[in-house]
């Protein structure tokens, strides 16, 4: 029986220092919960990663109908200055993006391509943006051309009217800038993103995207 105990104690010491190993490994920082949303951040070199997690009480579909809309973009995006479209379908859109960080940071642009997948067996919404390039939209005076990549999974709560919506993004904002100051602004940008894609859903009159109606059933 005392054998048994040890080996059962040094069975679960041993996945504990895996889960903490793996954890540390994976290099997220738990920055806290504001605003309802629950932020980590990761800093590789140039790259600045921060994650954001929120459950929220809307229809799935008025925060998909809200997100694949470009021209709701001015309304819930952090930071947004201007966009253009240049591509679209129902799964698909290529757009220019500008953003104005702060004050202190002169502004930035990107070309992101953005693809949607709808999994109606998991009943979750997917979006997966990246930085590309594009001679339409050649690097232009007014900014600083930045890169990142981006994902977005929006999914419904079974039986309840909930939403739960993940975002991770990663960034190398090129050009020189305080590392303190981009540090601040990637934290932020999810806390003010949901935030702000979850009020535009509640506004009087939002549609509910026709493919996840029934999700919440």
């Amino acid at each position: 029986m005392f054998r048994y105990k040890m080996v059962a104690t040094a069975i679960v010491v041993s996945f504990l220092t895996l889960g903490a190993s793996t954890a540390m490994a994976s290099g997220w920082e738990r920055i806290g919960v504001e605003d309802g949303v629950e932020v980590h951040f990761k800093e590789e070199g140039d790259d600045f990663s921060a994650r954001g997690e929120i459950t929220v009480d809307v229809h799935i579909g008025k925060i998909i109908a809200v997100f694949v809309n470009p021209n709701e973009r001015p309304h819930w995006v952090g930071n947004y200055v201007d966009h253009e479209t240049l591509d679209i379908t129902r799964s698909h859109e290529r757009y220019w993006l500008k953003l104005d960080p702060s004050r202190l940071v002169s502004s930035r642009d990107y070309v992101i391509e953005s693809r949607y997948n709808f999994d109606e067996d998991k009943r979750v919404f997917t979006a997966n943006s990246r930085s590309v390039e594009d001679e339409r939209k050649p690097e232009q005076d007014c900014c600083t051309r930045a890169v990142s990549t981006t994902k977005y999974t929006i999914e419904a709560v079974p039986g309840k009217e909930q939403t739960k919506i993940n975002v991770e993004v990663q960034t190398d904002p090129k050009g020189r800038i305080p590392r303190r100051s981009v540090r601040s602004a990637v934290q932020d940008w999810p806390v003010s993103t949901l935030n702000n894609l979850t009020r535009r859903a509640q506004i009087d009159g939002m549609r509910t995207d026709p493919r996840v109606k029934d999700w919440h059933k």
